[in-house]
Order: structure tokens, then C-alpha cells, then sequence
């Protein structure tokens, strides 16, 4: 996800202009276990930083920070390459990518038909390349228990965005940007379509008042803590 490095820069203008954006996970899902996935980027509340960006694209100031196009031109490609790569998985279909300027919105969406196919997307998307038999997510066993294990499927994503040290490395700089990384939010949301959710284990998770829906949100600091994401879930 070679395009995602976008986001150093990205982090860069965020720390001089104080801003913030969400990781976003929304999982839906049936008693049959079939279901939707998707995975925003939401920058919606940096709006105004977007905008300076924009403005600074093609111009000598925005050459000299490497900012020679349109910020915004890049921010799905690599998320629409995996689509297609998504779309060959047995279980996985209508994966594309999402690219809403208007909400500053980036990410991509799917339909499964089993928890087990939403594993290996989820694998694909984690690692990044043709193996997707990776660890488990979550476990379905058709029953109306939902497991959501300790593995986070977004470090290939989120690795890309820490700044790396180096010799030639400002580590003043680099400092500034790993504490804006630290507290970029994750949000994972998981619905039921068809059911209300009885119980559930994770006590960091807010259940909706119409027990359908169920909040985890997060730093990614506090994710790299002792937070766990762990969590099992019953529903009828």
C-alpha cells in the first residue's frame, strides 16, 4: 500500500494545523453469518487542513514540501488495487474502493459470505500481498456467538503512517508526528442485521440502545497499551 506513505506528509501539515482523522471499522452481520465490511479513513474533521492543502498543490510552496498534485488524487489508489485483488477471494464480492471528497472519506467496502472469507480479506488487507490464510479475526460459530480475538488487521495500514528513524531523521520532528499517530482514533463497529445483542465481554464496548450495535473506539496508543480488542458476543 505504497500510497499510504502519503500520509507522513499528511501527519506533517497535521501537526501545524492541529488536526485529527479515524480509522474506522463497520461490520455487519446476520445470524446466517453473511454480512458487510468496510474501512474508512475519516477526515472529515480536517477539513479545513484538506483545503490548505488543496490550495497548496502546484504552486512553489506546495513543490517545496513535495506537494506537486492534488493531495487528494492518490488517497484510493491503493485501496481500489486491493478491491480487485479482494474480489478474486471465494466468499468475497462488490469489494471497491471509496473516495468521498466531499466528506474526506477513504477506505473500501465488501460482502461476505462467511466469517471465514472475511478472514482472509481482512488477511489480504493486514499483509498486503497474495497470502490469505492468515490468523483469525473472528470466529462465527452459527449459533449467535460472534468472537472478535486480540488481532488487529490493520498494522500493514496503520506501520505505514509511524515515522521512521534514520540518520538523516529529524527527530525533533519525528517526535511531533509519532504523538499525532498516537492519537489518531480506531473505531471498530459491529452491527447485527437480524438479531439484538444479549451480552458481551468487552467492557471498553458501548451497546447501542437498540441492542443491534456495538462501539469499540480506541487511541492507537492506547491500542499498542494494554487495551485489548478481545471481545465475545452474543445475540439472537
Amino acid at each position: 500500500m505504497r500510497s499510504i506513505r502519503f500520509f507522513i506528509l499528511f501527519l506533517t501539515i497535521a501537526f501545524f494545523c492541529n488536526s485529527c482523522f479515524e480509522i474506522r471499522e463497520e461490520i455487519t452481520i446476520n445470524k446466517d453469518g453473511q454480512g458487510t465490511y468496510k474501512m474508512l479513513m475519516d477526515f472529515s474533521a480536517s477539513k479545513k487542513m484538506f483545503q490548505m492543502m488543496l490550495d497548496m498543490a502546484n504552486t512553489k510552496e506546495g513543490s517545496a514540501v513535495g506537494l506537486e498534485d492534488n493531495p487528494l488524487s492518490g488517497l484510493d489508489s491503493a485501496f481500489t488495487v486491493l478491491s480487485k485483488e479482494l474480489n478474486r477471494i471465494a466468499g468475497i464480492s462488490d469489494a471497491n474502493g471509496i473516495k468521498d471528497e466531499e466528506n474526506f472519506q477513504f477506505g473500501l467496502q465488501l460482502n461476505y459470505e462467511s466469517v471465514e472469507a472475511l478472514n482472509k480479506a481482512l488477511s489480504k488487507l493486514d499483509e498486503g500481498n497474495t497470502n490469505v490464510s492468515g490468523a483469525d479475526y473472528y470466529i462465527y460459530d452459527k449459533k449467535g456467538r460472534l468472537e472478535k480475538t486480540n488481532s488487529f488487521n490493520l498494522n500493514n495500514l496503520t506501520s505505514e503512517m509511524v515515522p521512521k528513524d534514520d540518520d538523516g531523521s529529524n527527530k525533533e520532528l519525528n517526535a511531533q508526528l509519532q504523538t499525532l499517530y498516537d492519537d489518531v482514533t480506531y473505531t471498530m463497529i459491529i452491527e447485527t442485521v437480524d438479531a439484538k445483542i444479549r451480552n458481551y465481554s468487552n467492557e471498553e464496548a458501548i451497546l447501542s440502545d437498540d441492542k443491534m450495535t456495538l462501539t469499540f473506539s480506541k487511541t492507537l496508543k492506547e491500542l499498542k497499551g494494554n487495551v485489548g480488542l478481545a471481545n465475545s458476543i452474543r445475540f439472537r
